[in-house]
């Protein structure tokens, strides 16, 4: 019994190993396939590195002569940009959130572009999208905020960092950008109310401080100043405004 038992098992081994031939020998045959996306792809982003962008745009396009890839639309996108051709840039970055839509970055691109060509519709649609996927994110809630001002929707546009300062209450930040949104609107007593709000719970953040400052200072109201100088030098004598 003992004796079949072993040459059972060198039979098995040779087949165990016929199998795993076979498998390196497919997983070669794919290597060998990708391999021109991949070299092409690879010089395409060294390329890019040292700002050899012209070169760069043909090894990636030649990428999507073998197959289409969210990637090599991204790295486009960004050779376009960084050539100021932000139509392009927009055109390409659309084509790789279209491949990949759950990729959040993608998306936030597009919501940097749209703004910076003043197209603030779909910049409003892009920041909605991202700032519901990532609620904690305060830059994007402020991005979709600026939009709806430009939108003409103020009320929306105040609206939107309330609510997330439901989650996660009062932040210096979010105060700050929630004070010059209520400075575009021309609402200057809104504005001051939010800065006291904050620091109710935050007396001495530096930010808020320095905010109320520069805004008394635009005023021409020096005299206004002098109390919140006082208070930084008190809490910090190497502030750089002693």
């Amino acid at each position: 019994m003992s004796k079949y038992f072993f040459i059972y098992l060198i039979l098995f081994l040779f087949s165990a190993c016929g199998v795993k031939k076979n498998t390196i020998t497919e997983e070669n045959q794919i290597s060998i396939k990708d391999y021109p996306f991949i070299s092409n792809f690879h010089e395409g982003l060294r390329l890019s590195m040292k700002g050899r962008l012209d070169e760069s745009n043909e090894k990636l396009l030649t990428c999507l002569e073998y197959k289409e890839n969210d990637g090599v639309y991204y790295a486009l996108s960004k050779n376009a940009y960084s050539q100021k051709k932000v139509d392009d840039a927009v055109l390409y970055l659309e084509k790789a959130a279209a491949i990949n839509p759950e990729n959040i970055w993608y998306h936030a691109d597009l919501a940097y572009l749209h703004f910076e060509k003043h197209d603030f519709e779909n910049a409003s649609k892009q920041f909605q999208l991202i700032s519901e996927k990532k609620p904690e994110n305060i830059d994007w809630h402020y991005g979709y905020a600026q939009t709806l001002i430009q939108l003409g929707k103020q009320k929306k546009a105040i609206e939107e960092p309330n609510k997330f300062e439901k989650l996660i209450r009062i932040n210096p930040t979010l105060s700050n950008q929630k004070y010059h949104l209520f400075m575009q609107l021309k609402d200057e007593d809104s504005a001051l109310k939010e800065l006291e709000k904050a620091r109710l719970t935050y007396p001495y953040n530096r930010d808020l401080i320095l905010t109320i400052i520069q805004h008394y200072t635009q005023l021409k109201q020096e005299d206004k100043i002098i109390p919140f100088l006082e208070e930084m030098v008190q809490k910090d004598s190497n502030n750089g405004l002693a």
